[in-house]
């Protein structure tokens, strides 16, 4: 997880040692600092990307060649917003209880 919010960093970190998981590391950082940790991660989860397909080249670039990116997205995404170095696997459309707001969840494989 990386997310420049000590809040919700500290929040993965308690779950983390609350379920015992090995292997997933929670860095309070911005997503443009991380860059230098280039195909570093078996999975990338993102949400709430600004920038375009600039945000999405750099999510792919994080992706290990064997590993994938779940991509959380509004009713507005498109396969077409993809960067050439990563692939759709599955898009999944679901609405959100309450609001009703229509929202995505995209896996990609990074194409090596």
């Amino acid at each position: 997880a990386v997310d420049s919010s000590r809040k919700k960093i500290n929040f993965a970190r308690h779950i983390v040692r609350l379920l015992k998981l090995k292997d997933y590391q929670p860095l309070q950082e911005r997503l443009e600092d991380v860059a230098a940790k280039k195909e570093t991660f078996s999975t990338v989860t993102a949400r709430a990307l600004t920038g375009g397909r600039d945000a999405l080249e750099l999510v792919a670039s994080l992706v290990s060649s064997e590993g994938q990116a779940l991509l959380y997205v509004g009713r507005e995404w498109s396969p077409s917003l993809l960067p050439p170095s990563i692939t759709l696997e599955e898009h999944h459309r679901y609405t959100l209880p309450f609001s009703g707001k229509v929202r995505g969840l995209v896996t990609a494989i990074r194409v090596v």
